[in-house]
C-alpha cells in the first residue's frame, strides 16, 4: 500500500486531504506544519508528499528544500490558495513536483498523486 504525508496547517484541510486519499486505498500520514512532516520523514519516508505551500514555521518551500537537499526520492504536490507554479522553484527537484491550487477537487487531487507516483 503507497504511503502519503499529508502536510497542512488547517486543520480541517488536512482531515478532509487524509480521508479523501485514506479512501483511494492509501495509507496516509498527517502533519501540521513542515517540522512534523520532518519528524514524520524520520520515522518512515512516504511515497509521495502533498503539502500546503504557505504555513506557519517551515512553510511548503522549506520542506521541499530539505528533500531536495538530503536527497529523498519523494514526489510532492504541492497546493495553495495563490495563484503560482511552484514547479520553477525547484527546477532540478527530480522525483518532481506538480502544482494545486485550493479549493481543489478530490478527483482532481486523486489524479494528480496517481499521475506523480505513477511517473516515479
Amino acid at each position: 500500500m503507497k504511503k502519503i504525508l499529508v502536510v497542512e496547517d488547517d486543520s480541517n484541510l488536512r482531515e478532509m486531504y487524509a480521508t479523501w486519499f485514506k479512501g483511494g486505498g492509501y495509507h496516509v500520514e498527517t502533519a501540521n506544519d513542515g517540522l512534523e512532516a520532518l519528524e514524520c520523514l524520520q520515522r518512515d519516508k512516504p511515497d509521495l508528499v502533498f503539502t500546503d505551500v504557505q504555513m506557519p514555521g517551515m512553510n511548503g518551500f522549506g520542506l521541499v528544500r530539505f528533500l531536495a537537499e538530503r536527497r529523498y526520492d519523494i514526489p510532492v504536490v504541492a497546493i495553495s490558495g495563490r495563484m503560482f507554479d511552484f514547479r520553477g522553484y525547484f527546477v532540478d527537484y527530480s522525483p518532481g513536483i506538480a502544482c494545486l491550487q485550493k479549493p481543489c477537487s478530490m478527483s482532481n487531487a486523486y489524479r494528480t498523486v496517481e499521475r506523480m507516483l505513477a511517473a516515479k
